[in-house]
């Protein structure tokens, strides 16, 4: 009977120990997970937040023209060569802006509709448009760079987007391919901005009133669209045309509100979901995002949850050089 007590206590005992010893290690386990979560947020969000401060840097105040007129489709994001991934993603305009709001556009998370964002801005580290294009062909679908940028246009990859300007306005095209000096910009790319026989917007347009193509030169852009992945609930970051790579896990919601500021007539709005409808006047984005960890909690059913929120000025978006 002794023994039956002694070996019954020793259970009871062993059984605690092996329970605070489990416990322990699921602690260790969400601290980490905590500790992850954090962590992803936080690079996703000064990853966001630095694309948004690059935003409008090198592009006209008032956006680059997309093609339009009879015939033309309508140009969009969230697209490569293979597959769109997000749904609603034509441009609200026909017009290129440094930011482009999408309120309530990424996929429903949790009965919340989340919210993408595409942010346009030259890319300063290609030399390209340091010298004026040999030539452009009639229809806008290949531009002739000199022998001397041949290197700078052999680092261009299909899906990249340029933008051609001259004295007649500025358009964006998409890059096809590349060869030795000839920059393709073939019809039906994935953006739907490569368009010959739209009226406006397209590259062919940029000539004068004899037919005659000014003096030209083409920069890089990056075009960079967050969304979150429906299937994954990844934040994803899509540039171009290039297949998009996942920068946080687990999200929860992704929120962005726009500050504005009326020129016109010097009023100020704060908080706006689409901006208004004023995309040129945006002055500063604010961001909110919510992620959560992959297992539920040590003492509940909920999972850990982070929230990170930051608000990011758009200062190219208000710049003007005023004695250029």
């Amino acid at each position: 009977m002794e023994l039956l007590i002694a070996s019954a206590l020793g259970m009871v005992i062993l059984g605690g120990a092996l329970t605070l010893v489990r416990q322990g290690a699921q602690m260790n386990s969400m601290m980490s997970e905590k500790l992850e979560m954090q962590q992803s947020a936080r690079v996703a969000v000064n990853l966001l937040s630095r694309d948004l401060s690059w935003a409008g840097t090198g592009l006209q105040l008032g956006g680059v023209g997309l093609p339009a007129g009879n015939g033309a489709q309508t140009a969009r994001f969230g697209c490569d060569f293979t597959s769109c991934y997000v749904g609603n993603n034509t441009f609200a305009d026909d017009r290129l802006y440094g930011v482009l709001p999408g309120d309530g556009k990424g996929p429903v998370v949790n009965g919340i509709a989340t919210d993408m964002v595409t942010i346009a801005y030259r890319d300063l580290d290609s030399k390209l448009d340091q010298e004026n294009l040999v030539s452009i062909s009639s229809d806008g679908t290949q531009i002739q760079v000199t022998a001397g940028s041949a290197a700078e246009a052999a680092k261009l990859r299909a899906g990249d987007v340029l933008v051609v300007s001259n004295l007649i306005g500025y358009a964006a095209a998409v890059v096809t391919s590349v060869s030795g000096t000839t920059v393709n910009l073939a019809a039906g790319d994935p953006l739907q901005l490569n368009q010959p026989t739209a009226e406006v917007g397209m590259v062919a347009s940029l000539v004068d009133e004899d037919d005659n193509y000014p003096p030209s030169r083409a920069f890089r852009v990056e075009l960079v669209t967050y969304f979150v992945d429906p299937n994954t609930q990844q934040l994803m970051r899509q540039v171009s045309a290039h297949p998009p790579a996942a920068v946080a896990e687990n999200v929860q919601d992704l929120q962005l509100t726009y500050d504005v500021f009326d020129e016109t007539g010097a009023t100020a709005s704060a908080a706006l979901p689409d901006a208004g409808g004023t995309p040129n006047q945006i002055r500063k984005a604010n961001v909110f995002l919510r992620v959560s960890a992959p297992n539920k909690a040590l003492f509940s059913n909920d999972k850990q949850e982070v929230s990170l929120r930051t608000s990011v000025s758009t200062r190219n978006l208000t710049f003007r050089d005023r004695y250029e």
